[in-house]
């Protein structure tokens, strides 16, 4: 009886698995790239309306006044913190941290429409300051004209989330 040879892969069998591996992988790194990027958008969305949502539900709890508030050195882009006023009048002089949110990270920016660098809710949920709500925008400033987040807070001080055309 006559034994079997080995079998092995040939060099044109190797560089032909080599290219179809190579081809699919430059359609699919491409792709995990996008998601990987459209995923970090909305997590740190998630993040500000997770913060929201706990300050407007403390102010309600506490009957205080609660706010958002942009990181002081450098705007909502690096990062908020949630803080409680011990005050019963919502002046402002004593608030005691409750949580604070790094910001996006990355080439992410997050801005405020008008400029307001904190929103204030008062005992009864709604926007104290600024009383007409706020409009966060949320890009990838390193993907003009993709998708981002807009963050719409009413003046009842309800968040909505929606996407939208970055500049």
């Amino acid at each position: 009886m006559k034994a079997k040879a080995p079998r092995a892969f040939t060099l044109v069998e190797l560089l032909v698995t080599i290219a179809l591996l190579a081809a699919l992988l430059a359609l699919a790194v491409p792709a995990f790239m996008e998601m990987t990027a459209n995923n970090r958008i909305a997590e740190a969305a998630n993040r500000l309306v997770a913060s929201l949502h706990y300050a407007r539900t403390e102010a309600l709890r506490r009957n205080r006044c609660v706010r958002v508030a942009a990181d002081a050195s450098s705007g909502w882009t690096e990062g908020w913190t949630v803080a409680a006023d011990q005050s019963l009048n919502c002046a402002g002089a004593s608030y005691t941290t409750l949580r604070a949110e790094p910001g996006p990270g990355g080439a992410l920016t997050l801005a405020e429409s008008g400029g307001a660098t904190a929103l204030v809710y008062s005992g009864d949920g709604a926007l104290d300051s600024p009383p007409a709500g706020v409009v966060l925008e949320l890009c990838d400033g390193a993907r003009s004209g993709e998708t981002g987040r807009r963050i719409t807070v009413s003046a009842s001080g309800r968040p909505a989330v929606s996407e939208f055309t970055c500049p």
